[in-house]
């Protein structure tokens, strides 16, 4: 196991100054969502960057009971070395009405940007987190500064179909003007170009990274664990799109009544009740535990602890939580959706067709018999040296660095 100041330590720096711009972002340090965008910049940082984040959080009037306790108006945090402004207001806008939000959106982001320029300076590039509202914001800030930027999209809903027609427009603009347009799995490049772009940008493969906390963690289970029965985890916030009849009646395909099998499941608070009813229904109870939400030192410890990790969702971009199995040596299953097929090679896991209860079962039953034949290290050394922070953010800053390199002239000074 490596120290973690050692490993720091031999981290190259840089003189590079990222703006970071999520679409979607946590209220404070402690939120679970768009954490990957958090400790991306956190990672960068790391690697010797400096980190700036502004992020306006709109809420609108259903998420009422955040409105109540969160913080409102401007705030600036340090949070893990990466400066952070927040803007926390409410959007009164309903649904419908997506493209006056993200007009509202864009010109607190703004007015965010030149408090943040005020106190840390200009930046070199600026990495945005999605087209929309993110991309959209990064292109009027290169248009207004001439500062260069780049785009990561991470949407399901290209997929879906779940954009407005107003809304693609305003992604395709903000993918045109990009230095560079990421996507964070091959197969959803594809997706991107065909449901937005339709051939007039190239979109690269740059995937999320994992932590390196994971990889710090030893391999195996635990003494304690180790004389425990076979442990299927889950990790998820059990919406609708993860689809958690098909693992869980899987399992109960294979394994039910059968107490040298058990089912782990944690991280989601979505209809619990109705969760625990079907477990019921299946007669699996006594197999089955139910974790709640977890902290990451909880997530390394429950993998650490399982045998092998198993998802059905119908849609992923990515899929973070399956790379963080990996990083830990665990064998997955995973549905053949469009990030996993980006991840899973055949030495990790098995892949099965989305919604098929029954093939996910057959390779439950399979993996569960066939343990043997999954090398943790194999499967470990793979993950790092694709979706470690080293590899993802070298590859960020040798690409920010040409970017700005080639600039023909300097960035307009802020006023």
């Amino acid at each position: 196991m490596h120290n973690s100041n050692d490993r720091e330590r031999a981290l190259p720096r840089h003189d590079m100054h990222v703006l970071i711009i999520p679409s979607w972002y946590s209220a404070d340090s402690h939120g679970a969502r768009g954490v990957f965008f958090r400790e991306q910049a956190q990672a960068l940082a790391r690697a010797g960057c400096r980190v700036g984040v502004v992020y306006p959080d709109l809420k609108s009037l259903r998420r009422w009971r955040e409105i109540l306790h969160d913080p409102r108006g401007y705030t600036e945090v340090d949070e893990d070395g990466v400066t952070t402004h927040r803007y926390h207001g409410i959007t009164w806008f309903a649904s419908r009405l997506r493209t006056l939000h993200g007009t509202r959106w864009v010109r607190r982001g703004k007015r965010l940007y030149r408090r943040y320029v005020k106190t840390h300076g200009q930046p070199d590039i600026i990495h945005a987190h999605g087209l929309i509202h993110a991309g959209w914001l990064a292109r009027e800030l290169s248009r207004i500064y001439g500062l260069p930027y780049v785009v990561t999209e991470h949407s399901t809903k290209y997929e879906t179909g779940a954009f407005s027609d107003s809304q693609l427009y305003i992604a395709k603009l903000a993918a045109l003007s990009a230095a560079r347009t990421f996507a964070v799995s091959e197969s959803f490049c594809e997706v991107l170009d065909s449901k937005c772009t339709h051939g007039e940008v190239e979109w690269v493969y740059l995937p999320n990274m994992v932590h390196h906390g994971f990889f710090e963690t030893p391999l195996g289970k635990s003494l304690e664990d180790s004389r425990a029965p076979f442990v299927f985890l889950h990790l998820s916030n059990l919406s609708p799109n993860k689809d958690r009849e098909v693992f869980t009646r899987a399992f109960a395909t294979a394994f039910k009544d059968d107490r040298s099998v058990q089912l782990r499941v944690g991280g989601g608070v979505y209809d619990v009740r109705g969760y625990e009813s079907l477990i019921r229904e299946l007669g699996i109870q006594d197999q089955t535990r139910l974790l709640g939400p977890l902290s990451r030192d909880e997530v390394i410890e429950e993998m650490r602890g399982c045998d092998a990790f198993v998802m059905s969702s119908r849609r992923e971009t990515f899929s973070l939580v399956l790379a963080e199995a990996m990083s830990l040596g665990k064998p997955v299953i995973a549905t053949r959706c469009v990030g996993p097929t980006s991840i899973v090679r055949p030495e990790d896991g098995v892949l099965v067709p989305v919604g098929d209860v029954d093939e996910m079962a057959t390779a439950m039953r399979r993996l569960r018999d066939d343990m043997e034949t999954y090398d943790a290290e194999g499967i470990r050394k793979a993950c790092c040296e694709r979706f470690s922070e080293g590899v993802v953010c070298s590859r960020l800053i040798a690409i920010y660095r040409e970017i700005t390199s080639s600039r023909d002239a300097s960035p307009t000074d802020v006023v």
